[in-house]
């Protein structure tokens, strides 16, 4: 077993902190796994000690953002059954590596790992090992993350790890775009390069070819490339029906299309690519014939619209209440510029109402009718008459109406006043069981009550005061 030590010094904001930090030796160890292109599980972490905070006296020469931080010393150990040349090319690659390259591999282990509470720089990586260097150590094996990948050991366990940079996937789009953009140059883009993403012919290109870029020292197997799509306009289409070109031209040069006369809406240009991509069939879209608007859904027996079939864009009509029903009439219009075979009359809202309608027959009983045509109650019969038209039981089939005579009743006999407790003991009521209207009725005092005999008038009960008897002993 080949062991290989050294010390890795970070600066970091609070190193109590980062020592007592849960996932720290996780952290460390993938870290330093990353760097020397080994399974994690050959790599250990001896210590984490704390430096003395520096002043930036002491270290003038340290960015501003690393004035403040405190010193970290970690010290790790590879260890594994490999042979010395194998450990001869991870002693090269860890002994030569930059800061700014482990600070690179130090956040993208960060982010793989979903570790976000961890402030920390790289201020050196110190390699200590009796094990010798590589005879041809490697030039420039480990640079900050470019198009250049760490040397892959050559011996032992080493031959299965992953390079540290990998190629992305060639760029693909969604398959209605495929005659749209030209991919061609970021097919095997390698790490930190840009590609160029183009308008395919015979789209018209708004601007210049987008950039599509692979990761700087990636090292996941058929990552995407990022990119942004070109804006690709179709080619000029010829002239169809409803369409006219007018004297203006776009930013592009192109003609700029209107509605032709008879016609609305808003002219777009449309194509659709053949399906090998060959070709584009580019036609005009927006504009549409006008027509005229479609008679509104009423109540047939209430409004007279015969007035208003077919009235065409931006015109008017007369929408009338219906007989027998009165309250005038309102304008209806159809919109402007109207291509909506549907779009039905726009009117404001009337108010129709049955005021005069056929006399009921036969009339009902208890009404008469007076020569100048008002309606009174009959003889015998009391209150006031009033006709009131109604909606008839087939209005929706024949629109028929009917009177409805309400109000008068018939007059009746005033029945007995009803008394009750002591009272059915003190007064005969006798005479007053059914009186007519108008009418009166006298009312006594039973025996052996005494008292003057009291009139009721008119159906009304007026009771009198009897005297009271009184029994000796």
């Amino acid at each position: 077993e080949t062991v290989i030590k050294g010390n890795l010094k970070l600066l970091v904001p609070d190193c109590p902190a980062f020592q007592a930090h849960p996932r720290g030796a996780e952290l460390l160890s993938e870290t330093l796994a990353m760097l020397a292109q080994v399974p994690a599980k050959y790599v250990s972490i001896a210590s984490v000690q704390c430096g003395r905070r520096l002043s930036s006296e002491e270290q003038p020469s340290w960015p501003r953002s690393l004035q403040s931080k405190q010193p970290v010393t970690v010290s790790w150990e590879i260890s594994a059954p490999v042979g010395l040349a194998s450990a001869s090319a991870v002693a090269s690659i860890m002994s030569t590596a930059e800061a700014s390259y482990v600070k690179t591999v130090l956040d993208k282990t960060m982010q793989d790992l979903g570790i976000t509470d961890v402030v920390a720089d790289v201020s050196s990586i110190e390699m200590t090992s009796d094990v010798p260097l590589s005879p041809s150590p490697p030039s420039n094996p480990l640079p900050t993350l470019g198009l250049n990948c760490p040397v892959k050991p050559s011996a032992g366990i080493f031959q299965t790890m992953i390079p540290l940079c990998q190629t992305c996937a060639p760029l693909r789009v969604l398959e209605e775009e495929k005659c749209l953009y030209d991919v061609t140059d970021c097919q095997a883009l390698p790490p930190g390069q840009i590609c160029k993403v183009k308008c395919r012919e015979p789209y018209i290109a708004l601007g210049p070819p987008t950039n599509g870029t692979c990761a700087k020292g990636n090292s996941i197997i058929d990552r995407m490339v990022v990119w942004s799509k070109p804006e690709c306009v179709c080619p000029e289409p010829q002239a169809q029906q409803g369409y006219v070109k007018t004297d203006e031209v776009d930013s592009l040069g192109l003609s700029v299309w209107g509605c032709a006369s008879g016609y609305a809406g808003k002219p777009v240009v449309r194509c659709n690519p053949t399906s090998d991509c060959s070709g584009v069939e580019t036609f005009l879209d927006g504009c549409k014939a006008l027509v005229t608007c479609a008679v509104p859904l009423v109540d047939n027996c209430r409004y007279d619209i015969s007035a208003c079939v077919a009235v065409g864009p931006g015109a008017t009509c007369e929408l009338k209440c219906k007989f027998p029903l009165i309250g005038g009439f309102t304008v209806a219009q159809c919109k402007e510029n109207n291509t909506d075979p549907l779009k039905e009359l726009d009117y404001y809202p009337l108010s129709c109402m049955l005021r005069e309608c056929p006399d009921p027959s036969p009339w009902p009983e208890g009404y008469n009718k007076t020569a100048d045509g008002h309606w009174k109650c009959a003889q015998g019969y009391n209150g006031t008459a009033i006709n009131r038209c109604e909606l008839g039981p087939t209005w929706s089939v024949d629109c028929g109406a009917t009177a409805k005579l309400t109000g008068c009743q018939k007059v009746v006999n005033c029945g007995m006043p009803k008394v009750l407790g002591i009272e059915a003991c003190t007064y005969d009521m006798t005479l007053c069981q059914s009186t007519e209207p108008g009418a009166k009725c006298e009312v006594h005092c039973k025996d052996p009550l005494e008292g003057v005999a009291t009139q009721v008038g008119l159906c009304s009960v007026c009771l009198l005061l009897c005297g009271s008897v009184v029994v000796g002993l």
